[in-house]
């Protein structure tokens, strides 16, 4: 996708082939199962991509696209520059294509293994880069191992020693070494790109772009978001009981956000209380389910606190209400006080009514602010 393609492709140092096309092309039809063919040889040595540029326009429209498909062609190294693909479009001429995008420029050939043992302890300064060796008894550079060089190219250094007949840390050939700072490892998992690429990027400490590395980002991300919304979930699903401005600030303040708040009175009971948690705990929890729910929910206990009763009293609620519900908006400014039945039922309906507009907030500036000592400036404009 557009979302995508800058990182993974323009961003990787691999070579690449992307594949541009329509849904409804019959060529296309026709490439496809050549295309993932040709991607599963190559095994991840040279990328394939497809991109479907009858959603992704404007990505089409920057590589000139004008016919399906259209087959780029990006070659190893950085700054990526676009190619246009002009052989055949089977399994075999794609792959035959795609090998003379790899080159072996970026591996190191070593002779003897002893003059490679020697090369990997060059690396034993924390300083330096770390050099991967590959002792094979094969006579060429092993695609699998151009491939790796290439995509590592700046970040680990590559050697091999072909026709390789010793031993090496106890392992016969093949044997893959990484050497880092004073840390000498072998490789001991399945020969082929994503798993040797991922040992290196472990062992090694570096970053790579990889599809693979792309794809464990994006989980990490989702899982991350995940963890984040469900925080969030439980969050909202807590009512709050403010004493303070600086508390109520940290839960009010932001944005639209708007606060329910249960004030208690000297006129409230225990039963009073543990209703107005009650009331309040079963709509937070229910409002918790909506990530775009703007509503809080908290209680105020102005039975001893001179600075709450204050604050209470300058949205004009009455004494004599054990408990009273103000919602209030104090970035914009603004409340309205709910009248009748304090319980879930009446609350819930003067809430939604609220967010429908069907209920008229009051205007208040400046806005009151706890411990203020009800400062006669912060008068209320009825909006009716």
């Amino acid at each position: 996708t557009s979302q995508n393609f800058k990182t993974l492709v323009l961003g990787s140092k691999a070579p690449w082939l992307v594949e541009f096309y329509a849904p409804w092309c019959g060529h296309c039809k026709q490439l496809a199962p050549h295309w993932k063919k040709a991607a599963l040889k190559m095994r991840g040595m040279v990328k394939f991509g497809a991109v479907d540029a009858t959603v992704e326009q404007q990505l089409a429209q920057q590589y000139g696209i004008q016919g399906y498909p259209t087959i780029k062609f990006f070659k190893e190294g950085l700054p990526k520059k676009p190619s246009d693909y002009q052989s055949g479009r089977t399994t075999g001429a794609l792959v035959g294509f795609a090998k003379t995008l790899m080159t072996s420029r970026y591996v190191k050939k070593i002779k003897k293994q002893p003059q490679g043992q020697q090369w990997l302890d060059e690396a034993k300064d924390t300083s330096a880069t770390p050099r991967a060796l590959l002792l094979t008894d094969k006579s060429t550079v092993p695609d699998l191992w151009r491939a790796l060089s290439t995509e590592f190219q700046g970040d680990v250094e590559f050697a091999v020693v072909n026709k390789a007949t010793e031993p090496f840390e106890g392992k016969d050939p093949p044997v893959i070494a990484l050497r880092k700072g004073d840390t000498l490892a072998t490789y001991d998992g399945e020969l082929n790109m994503p798993s040797i690429g991922a040992w290196l990027v472990k062992t090694a400490g570096v970053e790579v772009v990889t599809p693979e590395s792309i794809a464990a980002a994006e989980k990490k991300k989702q899982v991350e978001r995940e963890a984040a919304r469900k925080k969030a979930a439980e969050a909202r699903k807590k009512v709050h009981a403010i004493s303070t401005q600086d508390e109520f600030d940290a839960l009010c303040s932001k944005g639209s956000t708007v606060c329910a708040v249960a004030f208690l009175s000297a006129q409230s009971s225990e039963e009073d209380e543990a209703k107005a948690k009650s009331v309040m705990t079963a709509l937070a929890e229910k409002h918790a389910a909506k990530a775009s729910s703007p509503f809080r929910f908290a209680t105020m206990d102005c039975r001893s606190n001179t600075a709450l009763h204050l604050f209470r009293s300058t949205f004009g609620v009455a004494d004599d209400l054990p408990v009273a519900l103000v919602a209030m908006v104090p970035k914009r400014q603004r409340y309205q006080v709910m009248f009748g039945v304090f319980d879930e039922e009446h609350v819930s309906e003067f809430l939604g009514n609220l967010l429908r507009g069907r209920v008229k907030t009051a205007s208040m500036k400046p806005f009151p602010q706890i411990g203020s000592g009800g400062d006669d400036k912060a008068k209320p404009k009825d909006e009716l």
